[in-house]
């Protein structure tokens, strides 16, 4: 039984099965130049495909003096790698940030390698969502790029 199947209509999902969250949502990176041009439905399927890829991109072995949060940018491997095997091993730990729009599908705002891991390790596997509302989600963009402090 999915967490889900029990929800009142108000309620908002704390889980969604890792398929299904990547099938119902508008992943923004997909506005990349990279995929400009290309039919929607293609290039929101060569993204999802470019996540995955890089997810499973293994992490070399850390050293002493290496900042691990910092290795895709040292050693120039992809962001996200590493993600596939650590969600093997562990599922998804972090909530994924969802945009709720009342009218539209709900927006990724980031998580896009942990959701691309996550279903194809497993469909069903569980994904923790964070909801956030366009507001809040403008607030922590601004801060991740320097432009507001963080409260």
């Amino acid at each position: 039984m999915s967490s889900s199947d029990r929800l009142n209509p108000q309620q908002l999902r704390m889980f969604i099965p890792a398929g299904e969250l990547k099938d119902m949502v508008y992943p923004p990176d997909v506005n990349q130049e990279k995929y400009a041009g290309l039919v929607p439905d293609v290039g929101r399927k060569m993204m999802w495909a470019d996540k995955l890829a890089e997810a499973k991109t293994p992490l070399p072995k850390p050293s002493g003096w290496m900042d691990q949060r910092l290795q895709h940018m040292i050693l120039g491997v992809p962001h996200g790698a590493g993600l596939h095997e650590s969600i093997q091993a562990e599922g998804v730990q972090t909530p994924v940030p969802l945009i709720d729009r009342d009218d539209e599908e709900p927006i990724l705002f980031e998580g896009h390698h942990r959701v691309a891991a996550a279903a194809d390790i497993d469909p069903k596997m569980e994904v923790p969502i964070e909801h956030l509302s366009m507001g809040e989600a403008r607030k922590r963009d601004e801060a991740r790029r320097g432009e507001l402090p963080i409260v």
